[in-house]
Parts: structure tokens; sequence; C-alpha cells
């Protein structure tokens, strides 16, 4: 019968593209993860999404739906929430919206979005609905606010006061938070003088059938083998297959990148999604035997999901193909994100031949594409000629045509014109001008070219040693290397 129900179920997934609507019916729940792309503060967009994605959920007679965390909004808003009124209304209005579109389906949505917050104390709450059959069966609110690292949820939401409990939803115990509540055992959390409350040890002694987290967890080198090393622990520890739920998204300067992953009793992975894009995958969770397995996932990528690579892993020798490849992935998802928020979809570079900018314009033109990359070489007094012949060269191979400025003879008459000042003494610092200038004609490029924006290249050492010009190779509307030290480079 379990087989039968597996293959049916399979089968079913093929019938939807057809709209033929069949209810699966067993002893097994169905659940499909939706690794999906919030976008910022549109509450109106995000729900369409969901509900196309419920529509075809319900065809195939998918038991439960999951999102990510605060989906409806998104995640890392910032200072919209301090205003947050627009926000309440459209989530609202979103959740009466899928209450009716839950009402004859058997298919269940676990949803991330904002409540308002109608007692004392920050205004809203990070909270889920699991919404089944027309309305809220269970809301849960995030109790642990982290405020370390990127992390500011405790300036904008109020922290549940509630104990954890478990939901019956169709004859299993679930066992449903909210992102940092399932770290609370880790020394990450920790780090912060730790927590009043730990919801894992809440969750152990409530003995769930299955446990999910609704997660919005940014990008980071090795972060991806510590996520899975922290819900490995609690899988264990509260002896329950575990699903969490991440996004892909960029807010500022804050990737997400998405790997959505469930865990069998025992901690180990047994499905995941893909990185830096919208993913679904399909699980099913046997009433009888309580496990889990995968009916719908990506080859799992050993390498990326056991790396120990973190910030410090200065030497390539530390780092394995799977984490630079890691690396490159979130700044391509990184800049490709920034162009379609922004609407500013070609990158102007300053090409010196130098390993810096190499990277930069590679990876421009992996996320943006060849013929949306404009790339100057501008040789000057103090250039070097290898220098030249690279950045020359790497246009080719990359076939970007490359627009070629001179200063050689500009930078002389700057020089003469602060002579005229009798305190002016030239040295070495006077290689500066070399630099500003380079600076002031790609900025003014910028504006002759439609919807572009200067990219600068300083990596992360340069940052913070103060290895740059001011004025000069600092000036850029976006910078991909500045989390990466030389040596990542």
């Amino acid at each position: 019968m379990k087989i039968y129900n597996t293959l049916l179920f399979l089968l079913l997934s093929f019938f939807s593209f057809l709209n033929i609507s069949i209810v699966l019916a067993g002893n097994d729940l169905n659940i499909e993860v939706l690794q999906l792309k919030p976008n910022p503060a549109n509450v109106r967009e995000n729900l369409n999404e969901l509900k196309k994605e419920f529509l075809k959920a319900d065809k195939i007679g998918t038991d439960l739906i999951v999102t990510p965390e605060l989906f409806l909004s998104g995640y890392g808003l910032r200072d919209f929430y301090r205003r947050p009124e627009e926000l309440i209304n459209a989530t609202e209005k979103a959740l009466r919206e899928l209450k009716k579109l839950t009402q004859s389906s058997e298919t269940a949505i676990l949803v991330g979005h904002i409540v308002e917050n109608t007692s004392k104390g920050k205004p809203l709450f990070n909270s889920a609905s699991l919404i089944y059959k027309g309305e809220i069966i269970k809301q849960v609110h995030k109790t642990l606010m982290p405020t370390y690292d990127v992390f500011e949820d405790y300036r904008f939401f109020e922290p549940s006061n509630k104990k954890p409990s478990t939901i019956r939803f169709k004859d299993i115990e679930l066992a449903i938070a909210i992102c940092e509540d399932w770290w609370a055992n880790t020394t990450q959390a920790n780090g912060q003088e730790g927590y009043k409350s730990n919801p894992v040890k809440a969750f152990q002694k409530l003995k769930p059938d299955l446990a999910i987290s609704l997660s919005s967890s940014p990008a980071g080198l090795g972060k991806v083998s510590r996520r899975f090393d922290v819900h490995k622990d609690v899988a264990k520890k509260i002896d329950a297959p575990f699903i969490y739920v991440n996004e892909v998204q960029t807010y500022d300067n804050i990737v997400t990148d998405g790997y959505s992953f469930v865990l069998d009793r025992n901690g180990e992975i047994i499905g995941h999604a893909k990185g830096f894009e919208k993913d679904n995958l399909t699980f099913q969770y046997s009433k009888d035997s309580k496990a889990i397995k995968a009916l719908h996932a990506r080859k799992i990528n050993h390498d990326l999901f056991s790396s120990t690579a973190n910030i410090l892993s200065f030497s390539k020798a530390l780092l394995n193909k799977a984490d630079l490849d890691y690396i490159i992935d979130t700044q391509i998802h990184f800049l490709k994100n920034y162009a379609e928020s922004t609407g500013h979809n070609k990158a102007i570079i300053g090409l010196s031949g130098g390993i810096d900018s190499a990277l930069s314009t590679a990876i421009a033109v992996k996320a943006l594409g060849p013929e949306n990359v404009h790339i100057f070489a501008m040789p000057g007094p103090y250039s070097d000629q290898k220098s030249e012949d690279f950045a020359r060269n790497q246009a080719r191979v990359l076939k970007v045509p490359e627009k070629n400025f001179q200063v050689k003879s500009i930078v002389p008459a700057y020089e003469a014109m602060l002579k005229v000042n009798p305190e002016f003494v030239g040295n070495v610092a006077e290689e500066n001008i070399q630099s500003s200038l380079r600076a002031n004609i790609l900025l003014r490029q910028s504006n002759v070219i439609n919807r572009s924006f200067v990219m600068s290249n300083g990596n992360r050492a340069e940052m913070l040693t103060g290895y740059f010009t001011i004025g000069g190779d600092n000036e850029g509307g976006v910078n991909i290397l500045m989390d990466l030290y030389k040596m990542e480079v």
C-alpha cells in the first residue's frame, strides 16, 4: 500500500500539468517545502505566488505546504517595520483570503507572516499560521530574538511569552517554530548572553512526530553545514524528522541562500533544495513507521553540508570546491537581485589587470551577462604594462568590449595645477591622483549609460586596513568583494 501511494503521488505530480484534479488518499502525509523568493514589503505579490503554489498542491492531494519565515512580507525589511500599519492591513487581508482558499480543500498551508501586537512591547510578532479548512488551527510567535551578527529582530518584534506546544494535524503531532527558536542550544545563540527560555527542551518533553522550522537565514561561508549540524542535533534530541524551510532573497547587503532540507529522526539528511534560487521539495511522512522519505529533492551535496570552512579560512587549502562555488554563487545571487530590485542592470567596472577587478568583472558577467557589463581600462603614468595586457586578455576571454581612456596626459596636468601651491611637495602619495581621476571617469560614464552603476573592487582586508584611495578605488554603488578577505579572493 505504501509503495502504491508513493507511485500514485509521483504520477499525480505529472497529472497536475494536465489540470487533472485528484485527491490522494492513504495513511501517509505528503508535504511540500516551498523555497520561495518573497518580494520585500509586497504582500499582494507574495500572496498571489502562494495561491498558485497552493492550487498546484491541491490538485495532486498534497496534505501540507510550508513557506519560509515571514514570507508574506519578506524578512529583512528593517525600518519598514517601524511604521507597519500598511503591512499589518495587507497581511490580515491576505490571511482572510488564504482561509477562504482552503475552505473546501484537504491541503493545509503553513505560512510565515507578521501579527500586530495589541499589548505592550514591540509593535509586531514574527509569526506562522497553520491554515486548514478555512481556519487558522495553530498560530505560533517567534520566541527567541537574535541581535548578534546581522540580526536585528529585537528592534522590531516582541518575543512570544507562551510555552511551545504541538498541534495535532491529520493524526500527526507537529512541532512548529521559527528559525532562532531551534538554535537555543548553540554557542552562537548563547554568545549574546543566552536566552531565558529554550524551545528545544520544551519540544523534547512534548515528543512530537514531526518538527518544522520556518527560516530566513543569511548566507555565509560554512553556514550550510552549520545549519545542518544544529538541526541534526535537534532532530536527535526530539527524536523526530525535521523539515527546514529557507528563502532566497537579498535585503540590502544581506543574502539568504536557500538550501532547505529534510532530516530523518537520526539527523541524517535525506534531501535538500537548490541554493540561491526558488525550488520545491516533496516528502512523505509515514504515520505507521514515523519515517520520512524524499519524493522529489536534489542530489545531496555532501561536501557543502559537511564543510568546516568559516570566515577565518584564509588559505585556499582549507576551502574545498563546494566552498569556493558557494562564495561565487552568493555574489552572483546578490548582484542579480540588486539589478532586479533597483532596475539598474548594467555594471561599470574599471579593469586594472589586478585580481580584485578581474574577479568582480567575471562575477558581473555571470550575473548580468556580457552585454550588460562595461569595462574601462585607464592606463596612467604609474600603470604597469603587464597589468594592461592582463586586462586586455580578460576582456577578450569574457567577450566584453574594452573601452580605453588614457589618463597618462591628465595626471601631469593635474599635478602641475597643484604645484601652484608653494607648499606642494610631490611624493609617492601623488600616485593617488591617478586613482581619483579613474573614479571620476567611471562615475561620469554611469551618468551617460542608462540604468548603470559603478562597481568598486576593494576586498575586506583593504577595507579594514584603509588600503584604498578615498574618492578613488573605493567609489561605486556596489562592492561584491567587501566581505571577502584577500586570500579568499
